[in-house]
């Protein structure tokens, strides 16, 4: 073996030589990446990346990089885009169209040659908008309802809004005072909004509307639109309705005048739900000393009323309302129209509530027959709030024989009560019907059903309370 041979072996023996492993080790990389911070809502923006090798900052040219994105409540990154670097290690993406605030990142996987990596995340923040177009009046009086309307960028569709008030007599003085919600509402399916309030001070009242913003949906102020309100025949007024008034309780409604208006004359008018006809509720009374003026009435009958005082005499010869006071008056109805008083044990009429034994009759209602069942559905059209009857089974049937009791709302809410024999005391029935478009009380026959000496299970004196007659 020559010197040199042997001098190569020895080298390659003693590490000196580079292994197969050093050959092949991978150069390592960074990637780094920026974005447009902010776009509006359904602009594009732009993603930039450079590549470069560690150490010493080379470009890394004409590779390919990974654009990826997600929405930033989410964990799964998406891959919106493969470029390649220029020969300066830069590479950039326009997005498509946003409407929602994203996370961004951009990847280099790497090769035989170079490591992989990975820039730092960026977020793209999407404006959205918000914009008055009008308001239902230029000049009000306090107290008076005015209508905020606007537009609002697509994302915010079916988004909670507020709308705030500030008031001063100079921009001066509005810019120095805090905005207040005064009323809310949503976004219509058309990207439009219209929200009403009632202002009771007096000056120029400053209008706005703000979206508070979500993880993914940026928050958001509209413009302001002005709107004067005046100092005179101003009223507020409240009532001492308390949840559901019934017809005939009587009801106090006081209002109350801005400035006083001592020894003014005005009225209670009253405004029936859907309707935009003012009729007088009470007799003409006038503001004391400290501007109130006071009316008790005796709610006449059944349905949505809209109350307010009107300004009938004066320095103002108009109709002058103020934020209108909503009193729903109710009434029972039964839904038998053999009505009975309601026995205390197990001895009942039946002839006072809806049988197993007998067919239905009254308006508003279908029957509901068959072998075993025997039952009525009530069309109640939303108009009702409550449900009471009594469930018992009649005297003198086949004690062996039992009787189902089931109500049903709107076929989709199904309460099944215990089973019921001759001889059980009744079981008075509370039900909650609010909104409820169709009510179906249902008996179930025993299987030995003996048509001799049948067993007769009843919903006694049904009633349900109502603002109209179902």
């Amino acid at each position: 073996m020559g010197f040199s041979l042997l001098m190569a072996g020895l080298l390659v023996v003693g590490g000196v030589v580079p292994t197969a492993d050093a050959k092949t080790r991978k150069i390592a990389t960074s990637t780094s990446a920026s974005v447009t911070r902010s776009v509006t809502a359904g602009g594009s923006a732009i993603v930039a990346a450079r590549v470069k090798l560690k150490p010493g900052n080379r470009a890394l040219k004409r590779v390919r990089v990974v654009v990826q994105m997600r929405p930033v409540e989410s964990t799964a990154w998406i891959t919106i885009a493969r470029v390649r670097t220029d020969k300066r290690g830069k590479a950039s993406f326009k997005t498509q169209p946003l409407s929602a605030n994203v996370d961004t990142r951009v990847l280099y996987k790497g090769s035989a040659k170079y490591r992989s990596s990975s820039s730092t995340v960026r977020r793209i923040v999407v404006a959205q908008g918000l914009r008055i177009t009008g308001t239902s009046a230029s000049a009000l009086n306090a107290g008076d309802p005015v209508l905020v309307s606007g537009t609002a960028t697509a994302p915010l569709v079916g988004s909670p809004l507020e709308l705030q008030v500030r008031f001063g007599s100079s921009e001066l003085a509005r810019a120095a005072k805090s905005w207040a919600t005064i009323s809310t509402g949503l976004v219509g399916g058309d990207g439009s909004f219209a929200i009403s309030a009632a202002p009771m001070a007096v000056g120029t009242a400053e209008f706005r509307a703000v979206f508070r913003g979500s993880k993914s949906l940026s928050a958001a102020e509209s413009n302001s639109a002005l709107v004067a309100l005046s100092l005179s025949d101003a009223v507020a007024i409240t009532s001492s309705a308390v949840g559901i008034v019934m017809v005939g309780q009587t009801v106090t409604f006081t209002g109350t005048a801005s400035p006083a208006r001592a020894g003014t004359e005005a009225g209670l008018y009253y405004q029936k739900d859907g309707s935009t006809t003012w009729t007088s509720a009470a007799p003409a009374t006038t503001f004391d000393a400290t501007g109130h003026a006071t009316v008790t009435i005796a709610m006449p009958s059944a349905g949505v009323r809209n109350y307010s005082f009107r300004i009938t005499s004066g320095t103002s010869s108009t109709k002058v309302y103020s934020a209108l006071v909503q009193v729903a008056t109710y009434s029972w109805f039964s839904l038998d129209s053999a009505l009975a008083a309601t026995g205390t044990s197990g001895s009942l009429s039946a002839k006072s509530g809806l049988v197993s034994g007998s067919q239905m009759s009254g308006r508003g209602y279908t029957t509901i027959r068959s072998d075993t069942v025997r039952g009525s559905l009530w069309r109640l059209g939303g108009r009702c709030v409550s449900f009471q009857a009594a469930r018992a089974v009649l005297d003198g049937g086949d004690e062996l024989q039992n009787i189902g009791f089931t109500a049903r709302l709107d076929a989709q809410d199904e309460i099944e009560y215990d089973d019921l024999w001759p001889g059980d005391a009744p079981e008075p029935i509370t039900l909650d019907v609010t909104g409820v478009s169709e009510l179906s009380l249902i008996l179930t026959l025993p299987g030995n059903y003996d048509l001799w000496l049948p067993t007769t299970g009843i919903w006694a004196s049904p009633q349900v309370l109502c603002t109209a007659k179902p």
